[in-house]
């Protein structure tokens, strides 16, 4: 498997470093950023979240050395300029949040990969597979998406409440901010996200609902989401509430359920009874964790509290993929 990456932001950088610790950042190949590399070399060095990657990475002529390991570094604005096929590029992960629409990522096929990988959900054009919900389905298609952190982190839990018919669900990601807020007020098209990031908790609304409802049409138009943007750099907490139409008989009943789906989406889906908090949840590689203290089950009604690392888990995720890709070659 030859990877390459376009766009090296949050998850981009975040995966570069899942590479690293699963001592596979030979799969990738070429890098590209519109970003001068010496940014690029100083901020997959150092992480204010991550902390220091632990091994130097020195720059090339043409790109990027880590532990006798290069990587082909590029600083195209557009992803039909990038040079995947001269660098045999197998799948190209498309990461900038830019170019999310199907046409631009045809541009990356006729650059010369085989196959684009969107992490975002993309329009409904473009098929979604989401690890611990519909994997299993994927047709070999050469451009499609895997969600976002935000689906990776609820639509299993979605899937794991099946058996009790669910039919409606309201969810409130409250997540951490991100590089489309400011740190100060400062003018935004969002008016909202005109705010201080760091000081105020600031609602807004997500398309979250919309990519639910693709995996689950059963639900359509009964799913509703917003997210609560807080003051923490990294960190989810999903509030969701479900209604059932076979709801369990009490909270006891749902957690030992959800122990049950545990058993079976081991590396997707936990459940803890510790008293964790946002700080904690960090660098855990599942793509949601369920907290037992607070399943709450009233009439035809569950409460739950879901927490995920919103870069460490997704960026797992994108791991597991390429790994069925590169066993699918």
């Amino acid at each position: 498997m030859k990877l390459g990456i376009n766009g090296m932001g949050r998850i981009g950088r975040t995966f570069f470093r899942v590479l690293w610790q699963n001592k596979a950042l030979e799969q990738l190949k070429v890098i590209n950023d519109i970003m001068p590399k010496t940014h690029l070399i100083y901020l997959l060095q150092y992480d204010t979240v991550r902390g220091n990657l632990g091994v130097k990475i020195n720059e090339t002529a043409g790109g990027i050395e880590v532990n006798g390991h290069t990587i082909e570094v590029h600083q195209h604005d557009r992803p039909e300029n990038i040079p995947w096929g001269k660098a045999q590029v197998d799948t190209v992960v498309e990461a900038t949040g830019i170019f999310t629409k199907k046409a631009d990522l045809e541009a990356h096929l006729r650059a010369g990969v085989k196959r684009c990988l969107l992490t975002t959900s993309g329009g409904t054009d473009i098929p979604l597979y989401i690890e611990g919900v519909n994997e299993a389905d994927y047709q070999k298609e050469k451009i499609f998406s895997i969600g976002s952190c935000t689906v990776n982190g609820t639509a299993p839990l979605v899937k794991a409440l099946q058996d009790f018919s669910p039919r409606s669900l309201y969810v409130n990601v409250i997540h951490a901010y991100s590089s489309r807020q400011n740190i100060l007020d400062s003018y935004y098209p969002e008016l909202r996200r005109t705010r201080a990031a760091a000081d105020n908790i600031i609602p807004l609304h997500i398309n979250l609902d919309l990519s639910l409802q693709r995996l689950f049409p059963g639900m359509k138009d009964h799913i509703s989401s917003i997210t609560s943007r807080v003051p923490v750099p990294c960190g989810v907490l999903a509030d969701m509430t479900f209604m059932l139409a076979t709801p369990p008989a009490s909270s006891a009943q749902m957690v030992e359920h959800l122990k049950q789906k545990q058993q079976q989406m081991a590396r997707i889906m936990q459940v803890t009874h510790d008293p964790i908090v946002s700080s904690d949840i960090i660098n855990d590689p599942h793509s949601l964790t369920i907290d037992g203290e607070f399943v709450q089950v009233m009439d035809n009604h569950v409460k739950l509290m879901v927490w995920f690392d919103n870069e460490w888990g997704f960026s797992n995720r994108l791991y597991d993929w390429s790994n069925r890709l590169n066993n699918i070659e």
